[in-house]
């Protein structure tokens, strides 16, 4: 985000979000849902202040785009990403109960096992009146993945935390906690932050610690029985 406000015209800059944007996909294709949105930023921003478009990226952005593809062909003989997962048959659920889960279940809700990023929600609104543009670029980055995963069933991400799919994006959102820490001035407040981020480790040893790697979808940790969604 600091590169596509401050260095868009610089060709080292658009370079670097370009190859950032194509490792992205060679991790997981559906992150062409950050990655197009932040070179789209990129281009505007870059037309905005010199009237120009920032190949340098799209030179940088499309040959790891097509090692992507070419891979995706030799293992799995196909060129397209969704067919890989055409046999799986997933339940279909609203947007709304993914939504609720995917922020409050007591398996793999995001808040639930990760009480230290209420502190991104509070910093949101820091965060639009410190420098508003910069928001909006995340915003823009990441509302069709926002978008993408309440759609999507199996958002606790099979065998895996829910940070499997978030964290393509979760990072972007690190400076409204960084808001959020700034505007402490209380003693009590800084401890609270201290205890939530206590806890927040605590939950994540204890997941490591109890737990197989591999664990069933219906087990549900017995620290958080009390608020398991009705199913």
């Amino acid at each position: 985000l600091s590169l596509i406000e401050r260095k868009n015209t610089t060709k080292l800059a658009q370079i670097a979000v370009g190859l950032m944007c194509g490792v992205m996909v060679l991790v997981h294709f559906k992150t062409l849902a950050v990655a197009l949105p932040l070179l789209l930023l990129l281009t505007i921003r870059t037309w905005q202040r010199k009237r120009q478009i920032p190949w340098l990226a799209g030179l940088a952005f499309l040959p790891l785009v097509v090692l992507f593809i070419a891979s995706m062909h030799l293992w799995f003989g196909t060129w397209k990403p969704t067919d890989i997962y055409s046999s799986l048959n997933f339940a279909k659920s609203s947007p709304v109960v993914i939504v609720s889960g995917l922020l409050f279940d007591s398996m793999r809700g995001l808040f639930i096992y990760n009480p230290i990023i209420l502190g991104v929600v509070t910093g949101l609104p820091l965060w639009y009146r410190f420098n508003r543009r910069t928001l909006i670029y995340a915003l823009v980055a990441t509302i069709p993945s926002i978008l993408v995963l309440a759609n999507f069933s199996q958002w606790q991400g099979g065998d895996a935390p829910i940070g499997r799919y978030i964290i393509d994006f979760l990072p972007i959102y690190i400076p409204a906690l960084a808001f959020t820490i700034h505007i402490l001035r209380k003693t009590w407040e800084r401890i609270a932050l201290c205890g939530m981020l206590l806890l927040t480790t605590s939950i994540s040893l204890e997941a490591i610690l109890t737990r197989r790697p591999y664990v069933r979808q219906d087990i549900r940790s017995p620290l958080f029985v009390a608020i398991q969604l009705k199913r």
